[in-house]
């Protein structure tokens, strides 16, 4: 279970340009079916914000030239279990890939995916140093695979959430 966050996830300044190249990986691409992302989709529609991620950011998952921010719509829901945030995010222009972000106490964690499962780029923040790091790809391909199992679990109860409730 998890509980909408109303409100875009808070933009984060990057100090550095650098990202992980990685491959498919199974779980992930069985996770993201053509169902999922029309579910996803639904729910960025009823919940999602429009946001821009800065463009260091952007720029360091490889998303966009130096200099240019990304405009996307995010939906953000924070885990029952761990308190982390999870965000999930397309783009409001014509690039097909998501962007997938989990906050951890010590770290944001961010992977950029194509539809089919391959994942592009990750890297972590760390919210202490404020530097931004790549991310070991095996552990970044758990980590994904984590994050589409989080919002495969959630997306169904965070369409049907309704909008009185407490935040």
């Amino acid at each position: 279970m998890a509980t909408m966050i109303v409100g875009a996830v808070s933009s984060v300044e990057l100090r550095a340009q650098s990202l992980t190249t990685l491959t498919q990986d199974p779980s992930v691409a069985s996770s993201l079916t053509p169902a999922f992302i029309s579910r996803m989709l639904t729910l960025l529609s009823l919940r999602g914000n429009d946001h821009e991620t800065p463009a260091r950011f952007a720029n360091a998952l490889g998303l966009t030239p130096p200099g240019v921010s990304w405009a996307n719509r995010q939906v953000a829901a924070k885990g029952q279990a761990t308190e982390f945030i999870h965000s999930f995010a397309v783009s409001r222009g014509s690039d097909t890939d998501l962007l997938l972000s989990v906050r951890r106490p010590d770290a944001l964690l961010v992977f950029r995916a194509h539809r089919d499962g391959t994942l592009v780029s990750a890297l972590s923040y760390d919210l202490k140093t404020k530097q931004i790091g790549p991310l070991d790809p095996k552990v970044a391909r758990t980590d994904l695979a984590d994050e589409c199992a989080f919002w495969a679990s959630s997306v169904d109860a965070l369409i049907k959430y309704r909008d009185n409730h407490d935040y």
